[in-house]
């Protein structure tokens, strides 16, 4: 029995509960250090003061906004290959990721114009003040040249949780999550960059998580091909992966707009306003990656499942999943409640926030 079997056995024939929580670990581990790494970011900004953690806090819903476009085309794409891979039908699968792929790159290069072009007024919309705009500004411009990388990152390692191969998803980004935290004090500090250090770390970050990512497939660590078999005509099925991919677009999508609109109401109270919504998103970012990786340790489940006919399982790995993610909600909340003044004082000094 060859690996690419291995997993459509496992995924079809194991235990639900042993086998999302497999799933899960690899996937929570590797969302916990992205957040971490943006929870590093205001940390490190904050000894510049409280413009700068508010300019970092209103050039948040534009990261957001970008994982939206990469979120939207990995999960829709997932979707279609998970079922495709049920199937044992490979060449849809390789020709979905092939779509994601590359309409990732594509939409990330389009983002990274479009700021570069309209990046003052971009920052007023996005509700930067006169004293956050130049932190903002020398903050936002590394960030979005670093769009399209980001986006090749959350489709590709979308990918590889869809088929099955969760831990050389969590290593791609772990290395680049990692990197970033390491690289922020000494951009930023020692390299005396200031803001921009941060969103330098990051851009740099990213091309490692690239790098790793697309090792696995060029290794052949994944069943899939990003090359094999491309022609113009592979992005036909450009709409099924949109269509399957619009939960994810709604979801992470409205939550940017809801950030943009919530800096722009703050922006009237104030900088230190800002900086605490920044905060308060981050910090619950953080906790809500352990849901998120819960339900992403399900998806490949439910995908290969629903490829092979098995609706029973479908559902078991849904109920389940619903279940292990409220309890750790639920449980997390708990000490995030009553510790809310301590843990935000871990990030800022400044009494207003």
């Amino acid at each position: 029995m060859n690996r690419n079997e291995r997993i459509h056995n496992s995924m079809t024939c194991e235990r639900i509960a042993p086998l999302v929580l497999k799933l899960a670990l690899p996937n929570t581990l590797g969302l916990l250090v992205i957040a971490g790494y943006s929870l590093a970011d205001s940390f490190f900004v904050s000894s510049l003061g409280t413009d700068a953690g508010a300019a970092v806090g209103v050039t948040f819903s534009l990261h957001v906004l970008i994982q939206a476009l990469g979120y939207t085309l990995g999960m829709g794409a997932g979707a279609l290959l998970s079922r495709a891979l049920g199937k044992k039908d490979r060449p849809t699968a390789c020709n979905a990721a092939q779509t994601a792929f590359f309409l990732s790159l594509i939409g990330g290069l389009a983002v990274t114009v479009g700021g570069l072009f309209f990046t003052d007024p971009l920052l007023r919309f996005l509700g930067a003040s006169d004293a956050v705009f130049p932190y903002a500004k020398a903050y936002v411009v590394p960030l979005l040249w670093s769009a399209p990388l980001m986006c090749g990152v959350f489709v590709l390692s979308q990918l590889l949780r869809a088929e099955g191969r969760a831990y050389y998803s969590m290593v791609g980004l772990m290395s680049g999550s990692l990197l970033n935290i390491l690289l922020d004090p000494i951009l930023i500090t020692h390299a005396h960059l200031g803001i921009a250090g941060a969103s330098v770390a990051t851009l740099i970050s990213q091309v490692v998580s690239l790098l790793v990512l697309l090792s696995a497939f060029f290794l052949r660590r994944s069943t899939l091909s990003l090359l094999e078999g491309l022609r113009f005509h592979t992005f036909a099925n450009t709409g099924r992966i949109v269509l399957a991919g619009l939960p994810s677009l709604f979801r992470q999508g409205l939550s940017g707009v809801a950030t943009i609109l919530l800096n722009r109401a703050a922006s009237g109270y104030g900088e230190a306003a800002v900086t605490a919504l920044s905060l308060v998103a981050r910090i619950f970012l953080l906790v809500f990656s352990v849901c998120l990786g819960i339900g992403q340790g399900m998806m490949p489940v439910v995908g290969y499942n629903m490829g092979s006919g098995n609706c029973d399982r479908m559902k078991k790995a849904f109920r389940f999943s619903l279940f292990a993610g409220t309890v750790a909600m639920f449980l997390m909340g708990i000490p995030l409640f009553f510790g809310a003044d301590k843990i935000l004082s871990w990030f800022q000094n400044d009494p207003a926030v």
